[in-house]
């Protein structure tokens, strides 16, 4: 193989945060939309976010691009690049003037949120590699002609067609979505190859791996993609020569969507006693288990059961602070959770030190530990 896909859970932000600063390839790829408090984070960070603006509102459940949290002001049924506002927003009608872009009006305000993050959109990198692009895309297309199979039309509705019979040639008759200009229609990238383009632009850039920051879904279905993305990336590293892919490309995905410990700030506190008791009983743990082994056999009945009672005494400890502390507890498809709006009405971000610190995969672990203990 020669684009190998693994999992690196083994990181914690601030690890991350280095590998950037060392010029590593870092990227976090959200939806257009409402922001939850993980990708708030991310741009807090600074860690580099691109923004795709392919989606369909009314399935997207994660960002819902159509809304501002749960007040929705856009036709759901449009493609997310094509969508206008419909109602104007009560408190942010500068993001979202009737008829305006509603795309445009959720980076705006991220932007305005996070000055001098850097957060683009999948539309603006595209056009940013410019001819490149298109090298790739003509590439591969050559090769894997069926890959083309969604059409966005002028108005914003999405076609599902198949192009196999047909090629390049109708590709650039038609347009590309993002890439040229054909009143507003064109084909949409396949989301495969615009999950490779990321790869190839760090190959491009003289690096052997690639750190994509999963949500909850992409660390999920990446694996199945293995076989078809190495394919097209062999592809590309034979037919484009001058553009020195490496031989051996290595994508790490980093599943961040678990770092929940990121409240507004007059939460602080609630969070800070929550980890605090989270910690301290992942150190009792430790000191048990030694205890117990140390025993003797006689000893050893009472000193199990003085465990148990110390452990439910803790646990229960857990729980009330779990339950006092519901909104790191959210459901993204509620969209209920802490945006970027909440911070430009006046909220801050306070994200707990910890949850820096440690690697993404312990950091989850709480957060899967207490959502058991609470319900």
């Amino acid at each position: 193989m020669s684009l190998h896909i693994t999992t690196r859970d083994d990181l914690s932000l601030l690890d991350l945060c280095r590998l950037h600063e060392q010029g590593k390839h870092i990227l976090k790829t959200p939806h257009v939309g409402n922001f939850y408090p993980n990708n708030l984070v991310m741009a807090m960070l600074g860690i580099p976010i691109l923004c795709v603006d392919r989606t369909i509102g009314n399935m997207d459940h994660n960002f819902h691009p159509h809304r501002e949290k749960a007040l929705t002001i856009a036709q759901g049924h449009k493609l997310t690049t094509h969508t206008e506002v419909t109602k104007e927003h009560p408190q942010f009608s500068k993001y979202f003037p009737l008829g305006g872009n509603v795309a445009d009006g959720h980076m705006r305000a991220l932007r305005d949120a996070f000055p001098g993050a850097p957060i683009e959109t999948q539309t603006e990198c595209l056009i940013k590699y410019g001819d490149r692009v298109i090298t790739f895309l003509s590439t591969l297309t050559r090769f894997f002609p069926s890959e083309w199979k969604r059409f966005v039309h002028a108005n914003g509705a999405v076609e599902n067609r198949s192009m196999f019979e047909r090629g390049w040639k109708n590709i650039c008759t038609e347009g590309i979505h993002g890439v040229d200009l054909k009143n507003g229609a064109g084909w949409i990238i396949p989301n495969e190859w615009a999950i490779l383009w990321d790869v190839v632009i760090a190959g491009m850039n003289g690096q052997t791996e690639a750190y994509e920051l999963s949500g909850p879904d992409m660390v999920n279905y990446v694996g199945k993609l293995a076989g078809s993305l190495d394919r097209a990336y062999t592809v590309l590293r034979t037919e484009l020569k001058a553009w020195n892919l490496p031989e051996q490309m290595t994508c790490c995905i980093v599943p961040v969507a678990g770092m929940r410990l990121a409240v507004a700030g007059e939460q602080q506190l609630a969070l800070e006693n929550l980890v605090d008791a989270y910690l301290e009983l992942e150190s009792k743990r430790k000191q048990w288990s030694a205890s117990i082994q140390s025993c003797s056999n006689g000893d050893r009945f009472l000193a199990v059961g003085r465990v148990v009672e110390e452990r439910s005494r803790l646990n229960e400890r857990l729980r009330e602070l779990a339950i006092a502390l519901p909104d790191i507890f959210y459901r993204i498809e509620d969209a209920s959770f802490l945006s970027q709006y909440d911070l430009l009405a006046g909220k801050k971000l306070y994200v707990h030190p910890w949850g820096l610190e440690a690697p993404v995969t312990k950091v989850d672990q709480m957060i899967q530990y207490l959502s058991r203990l609470k319900n």
